[in-house]
């Protein structure tokens, strides 16, 4: 009789081994090409004109988006940072 094999673990461990198979050819490519990976953060460059209005209008943003990604407590936290600011600008 046949050895009872689980497809889940089978499709894993197969998951596994191409991932290895692929690192380890990228990495001969790296190696061959002679290049040199250091990692680099990537800063934008900022807007030279920053005006108060356009970083509450910023924090808006980042608080309604926290708000549909159900960071319900995060997006309070900013919107009492833009009351914070409105009450300290007038």
């Amino acid at each position: 009789m046949g050895e009872l094999i689980s497809f889940k673990d089978y499709k894993k461990k197969r998951q596994e081994q191409e991932f290895d198979s692929l690192s380890v050819a990228v990495q001969n490519l790296i190696d061959d090409l002679g290049i040199e990976h250091t990692p680099e953060p990537y800063y934008p460059e900022r807007e030279k004109n920053i005006t108060l209005g356009l970083c509450v209008d910023s924090l808006l943003f980042c608080s309604d988006a926290l708000l549909e990604l159900g960071y319900f407590e995060h997006s309070n936290l900013v919107d009492n940072l833009i009351v914070q600011i409105s009450k300290e600008r007038v």
